[in-house]
């Protein structure tokens, strides 16, 4: 069974995960490890697996008609958490959502109620059986399809699409990488990238480039024999007869070869040191990029409770004024008619 969990806010409670069971869920790893490789204040798709499962979050869905206390329309997040035999499954739900098609389903979904979390989901609204009409093929593409590719979201999504509809996403045996499908429209070119996405889109990037493959070149294994078995072949033909002969030869030789051996060894700790630090820095890159989206959302959320609390007070001023006019006319009745006031 999926488990599909949603996102949204009520007019003046601030935005929330809600469970199946409409209860308020914090930190779930499934949610996190998703929503740290998007930018979720703005639309955004991610299919990606987690602990052997395949899940697709799609954010930023507007909603028609919900709005805060503010006014400002109030946008919809959801995250479904499947097996990999409903890939397929997903793969639609992500063709609606490119398509613009998903906005109004979800929309029909969520309403504003004055409950805990200020709203409250239909989510047999949101499962497959309800929003999946039509399966896309499970034809497994060619080596070619496999190669990982970036492009702009404009340009490129068509493209996106008709892969979806006709290709099964690629196994975890054909793409180590968890991220399959990302779609963005502010994450830059590099940070895309560095989240090595079978396929992935942005608007950040030029609409005159095609896609981009970014296939990650694998590292030849560093074999620190290699030099010593080149140097051996090459040498010991030449002098197996002198060897015979005078044994300084297999002296010299031997020495060649134990300080080949130690250089070698010493290029070969500092060539996984090299490697090491390299995965390290990138490792921080997309620590940093994680922590500078929980800060945006935290300084999206402060903003909205100083507003609401901006608000409560203009209009505690309002009510102050409308009770002074208010004394204010009664202390005239009260000069005018004082004969109406004794009796």
């Amino acid at each position: 069974m999926m488990n599909i969990y949603l996102k949204s806010r009520g007019v003046s409670k601030g935005y929330c995960w809600v469970n199946q069971k409409q209860e308020e869920v914090y930190d779930l790893p499934e949610i996190t490890s998703a929503i740290a490789r998007v930018n979720s204040d703005d639309f955004s798709l991610l299919i990606h697996r987690f602990k052997g499962k395949l899940s697709l979050l799609v954010t930023g869905l507007k909603s028609e008609n919900r709005r805060d206390n503010q006014t400002r329309p109030i946008k919809n997040m959801v995250l479904w958490v499947g097996d990999e035999s409903e890939e397929n499954i997903l793969r639609n739900l992500a063709i609606q959502a490119l398509r613009g098609d998903l906005a109004i389903k979800v929309n029909r979904a969520v309403s504003s109620t004055n409950n805990d979390v200020g709203f409250e989901v239909d989510f047999q609204e949101l499962v497959p059986q309800k929003l999946v009409d039509k399966l896309p093929q499970k034809q497994s593409m060619s080596q070619t399809n496999l190669i990982p590719k970036i492009g702009n979201l404009t340009e490129l999504k068509k493209d996106l699409i008709q892969e979806l509809e006709t290709y099964s996403l690629p196994t975890k045996k054909q793409f180590s990488s968890d991220v399959l499908v990302l779609v963005s429209e502010t994450l830059s070119q590099g940070v895309l990238k560095g989240r090595h996405p079978w396929r992935g889109l942005s608007e950040t990037i030029s609409r005159d480039e095609d896609w981009i493959p970014v296939a990650k070149t694998k590292s030849q294994s560093f074999n620190i024999f290699k030099p010593i078995n080149d140097f051996v072949s090459f040498v010991l033909p030449m002098d197996s007869k002198k060897s015979k002969k005078n044994n300084s030869v297999n002296l010299i030789i031997s020495l060649v070869l134990v300080v080949s051996l130690a250089f070698n060894f010493l290029a070969f700790l500092n060539y996984n040191k090299n490697k090491s630090l390299a995965n390290e820095i990138e490792k921080k890159e997309l620590k940093i990029e994680e922590l500078n989206q929980k800060l945006n959302e935290l300084r999206r959320d402060i903003t909205q409770e100083q507003e609401t609390l901006d608000f409560y007070k203009d209009f505690e001023k309002e009510l102050i004024g409308i009770y002074k006019n208010l004394q204010n006319e009664v202390n005239n009745l009260e000069k005018k008619y004082p004969q109406i006031l004794q009796q």
